[in-house]
């Protein structure tokens, strides 16, 4: 057994990683509640909702993936034998509104040092930072396993979530810069 292997999808493993969500999304809120930036918080509040979407998506539909039974379920949110767990929207917020409120408040330095190529940069961060953070959690981590054709899948998750963050990561930084 690798060393991976042995903490893969544990109670234990499950619990840190909700944990440090809690944590992380707590502290992130407080830093854009302190920014008193109404369109940032907007942003946060934003992405946290991505769950909905998520959520009607990853039944039995499109992007059909299971999590891991021992997250911690969002009351009432079972579709289709598919629970949406509580760390999954924080996941989205720390995702895509951190790092695109912290490209909006550095908007005129990108824009000096790249111009109009920034815009590429972005799309192109969200579409490589999905598979830095896809990677582990769903090979090391165990939180979620998607069941799709072999054909639609990169390193065990769809290539389809590349455009799709790539479009959401760029299309709120570019929307709040």
């Amino acid at each position: 057994m690798t060393l991976a292997a042995s903490f893969t999808g544990t109670e234990t493993t499950i619990r840190v990683f909700e944990a440090v969500s809690v944590v992380l999304y707590l502290a992130a809120l407080v830093w854009v509640i302190k920014l008193r930036r109404p369109l940032y918080l907007g942003a946060f509040v934003g992405a946290t909702l991505v769950w909905a979407y998520d959520w009607a998506y990853t039944t039995n539909g499109f992007f059909h993936a299971t999590f891991n039974e021992h997250l911690v379920p969002i009351p009432g949110t079972d579709n289709q034998g598919v629970f949406e767990p509580l760390a999954i929207p924080m996941n989205y917020a720390l995702g895509f509104a951190l790092p695109a409120i912290l490209w909006a408040r550095n908007d005129a330095a990108l824009r000096r040092r790249f111009g109009a190529w920034r815009h590429l940069l972005i799309l192109a961060a969200g579409a490589v930072g999905v598979g830095i953070y896809e990677i582990p959690v769903v090979h090391v981590l165990g939180i979620w396993t998607y069941h799709q054709r072999p054909e639609f899948m990169v390193l065990g998750f769809p290539w389809s979530n590349f455009w799709f963050a790539a479009g959401l990561l760029g299309g709120s930084a570019i929307l709040l810069a």
